[in-house]
């Protein structure tokens, strides 16, 4: 197994192990990793949210990504290219006015939670407002 020098020094204490073999002429290997080595975020997928094209602003926001020009190439290479812009465009729009959905129905919960526990032992009325 071969390794660069970034990646030993990134990973100092790593293993690699050969298992036995069984039933091939094949070597399984094991990579050990220490748990506090660097780990790689993978990158968010984009999702479209449908309550966008409710707000008035989201076809504005996709239509004047979509209009900017693109670079010199294929006809495939111009539609990625404005996909990319389009999704740029309506992340920051979708930030600015919604803000953080995540955190926002991570605090919905909680207080639903917590409601529901006051209501169980009978002291909210608030259950509903939820």
């Amino acid at each position: 197994m071969l390794a660069s020098a970034t990646w030993v020094a990134e990973y100092d204490g790593a293993g690699v192990y050969h298992l036995p073999v069984q039933n091939s002429d094949h070597c399984p290997l094991l990579l050990n990793v220490p748990s506090g080595s660097m780990v790689v975020k993978r990158r968010k997928i984009f999702r479209f949210e449908a309550m966008s094209t409710k707000e008035e602003q989201c076809k504005g926001v996709i239509g004047k990504a979509w209009s900017e020009d693109t670079r010199e190439g294929s006809r495939m290479f111009k539609v990625t290219e404005k996909l990319k812009k389009y999704q740029v465009s309506l992340i920051a729009w979708s930030q600015e006015r919604f803000g953080s959905l995540a955190a926002s129905i991570k605090l919905k919960r909680e207080q639903l939670q917590h409601e529901t526990n006051l209501s169980i032992s009978g002291l909210s009325s608030r259950l509903v407002e939820l």
